[in-house]
């Protein structure tokens, strides 16, 4: 299903334009966009492919999948520059010269869990993460906050040694 949400205040607005691309506008100062279910596919921009939050805003998304989308400078799949709280996202063949399924700037506070990426292509990073995110790994598993990630990713990129 397809929805247009206004924010309590009537400031904020989500909406997606011909491309595909949802993007995430405020006038006032930040807002929330929350997605649930949700499929981005075939997206293009400049930054943020498929999604893109700015440095005033936040996101919340659940069981959300972003397949084959770019982006001309980085976040193929998703770029933010604000809050991103991430469950159960899939990220399948984005591309973009940096972070091809999202990348994370700003100082916001940002998580992800269970989180699963296919990358598109070997040579260039799946996700760049230039600002602390918090990963929420499996036992067994950990991710540093900061920095750049190749290839598939199953709930976090690296597993602990026995």
């Amino acid at each position: 299903s397809r929805a247009v949400r206004f924010g309590p205040s009537g400031h904020q607005i989500v909406m997606a334009s011909r491309s595909s691309v949802i993007s995430f506008w405020n006038w006032a100062q930040g807002g929330t966009v929350v997605l649930t279910n949700s499929t981005l596919s075939s997206c293009n921009a400049a930054i943020g492919g498929g999604l893109f939050i700015d440095e005033l805003s936040q996101a919340y998304a659940t069981r959300v999948s972003v397949d084959a989308c770019t982006a001309d400078k980085k976040g193929g799949g998703l770029a933010t520059s604000g809050s991103i709280y991430l469950d159960q996202p899939m990220f399948k063949n984005n591309t973009a010269p940096s972070g091809s399924a999202m990348n994370v700037d700003g100082n916001a506070a940002s998580s992800v869990s269970n989180m699963r990426i296919v990358a598109a292509h070997s040579y260039s990073s799946v996700a760049s993460f230039n600002t602390a995110v918090d990963w929420i790994c499996k036992p067994g598993m950990w991710a540093p906050e900061v920095g750049l990630f190749h290839g598939d990713i199953e709930h976090c990129p690296y597993s602990c040694d026995a």
